[in-house]
């Protein structure tokens, strides 16, 4: 009976011990961080260890490669650190040491982000380097308020972001840009998308508000927004605030609420930049509570270029409320009213999906 007792606590051990062997440890940080074996992220806890220096994880830090592995809710962290930003006890930024590795959300969602704060450069991550990349990311529900450079997914990006999507709302309270998805974009965007409620509820000189990207000189294709957008000074975009970069196959159908001046259903204001195969659906209107004179309010562009940097760029007059000379004004569920649009490859149109209005055939509705 003895020796029964001692072989079943053996053997117990041992099958405990396998058990633990097969279950992921997440403070372990399976893989080693390179391209080929990313740190595999399970919990919040895990996600937060990426900003480097968090005891568990001494390897961890913002040049390695993560993968998400399952769901993440945030909804423990009460207001969220952007990754890459390095905050003081009074929320003061002591400095910015930008995310220049990879995350790959594989196609998993984090909810539950709250970041309420007084200092710029605001979002999941703070600043996305030029080496830094992101893909394969929804960010569902978040609340976020932050001032210059403030979006859901980061405050400013210098790298790669595709196929990342995010939901809910943001505001910026004073000076900088501000967007559904980004801040700031002086890197690529591609196959992505917003459907966030945007808000500058600041008056200061200089603001951009747009559905996805409040400022771009970077490069974005293959995306949307969809979020309502309102702004209380300059430069406020159903897609973005203003921008001087590239801009193609992108479109905007969120509502648009402006203040003073550069107001457009796409964009406020083409600082030089370009625009190929580019609609905005949404209304476009002006806030008299706060300013009653208001110039350079279009349905698709509030200030632009010479026309010709705007290729097969579309709205419909109808439904914005303004004219405009940078867009063609035309039935945006009429496939053939779309000159230039591919519809073998990249889009299509059906009436059942996105109001009847084109939609980017790579992107999930």
């Amino acid at each position: 009976m003895r020796c029964f007792k001692t072989c079943f606590t053996i053997s117990s051990l041992l099958l405990v011990s396998l058990i633990s062997c097969a279950m992921p440890d997440a403070g372990s940080g399976l893989g080693d961080g390179s391209s080929s074996s990313p740190y595999q992220i399970y919990t919040a806890e895990d996600l937060n260890a990426i900003r480097g220096g968090v005891t568990g994880y001494e390897d961890w830090d913002l040049s390695d490669s993560y993968i998400l592995m399952a769901d993440i809710d945030l909804s423990g962290y009460e207001n969220w650190a952007p990754i890459g930003n390095v905050y003081n006890s009074d929320n003061s930024i002591n400095s910015i040491d930008s995310f220049r590795g990879t995350l790959n959300g594989n196609d998993h969602e984090i909810t539950s982000l709250i970041i309420n704060r007084t200092t710029s450069t605001v979002g999941l991550f703070g600043s996305i380097s030029a080496d830094g990349t992101v893909t394969g990311l929804r960010i569902s529900g978040a609340d976020i308020t932050g001032r210059a450079n403030t979006g859901i997914l980061a405050g400013s990006n210098y790298g790669t972001v595709s196929k990342s999507f995010s939901s809910g709302s943001v505001e910026s309270t004073g000076g900088g840009y501000v967007g559904g998805l980004l801040g700031l974009n002086e890197g690529t965007v591609s196959l992505s998308g917003s459907t966030a409620d945007v808000l500058s509820s600041s008056s200061n000189n200089g603001e951009n508000a747009g559905g996805f990207v409040g400022y771009s000189s970077g490069v974005i294709e293959y995306s949307y927004a969809a979020g309502s957008v309102e702004g209380l000074d300059n430069n406020v975009g159903g897609f973005t605030g203003s921008f001087s970069g590239t801009i193609s196959d992108s479109y905007a159908t969120g509502d648009v609420v402006g203040s003073v001046e550069l107001v457009g259903g796409f964009s406020g204001n083409n600082q030089g930049g370009s625009l190929t195969n580019c609609y905005s659906a949404g209304s476009v209107s002006i806030n008299p509570a706060v300013r009653m004179i208001v110039s350079l309010v279009r349905g698709f562009i509030g200030q632009g270029v010479e026309a010709t940097r705007n290729v097969n760029c579309y709205y419909d007059f109808d439904l914005s409320g303004y004219s405009d000379e940078f867009a063609a004004d035309i039935d945006l569920t009429d496939r053939d009213s779309f000159t230039g649009f591919d519809f073998s490859s990249v889009w299509a149109i059906s009436s059942t999906v996105n109001n009847g209005m084109p939609y980017l055939k790579a992107l999930s509705y």
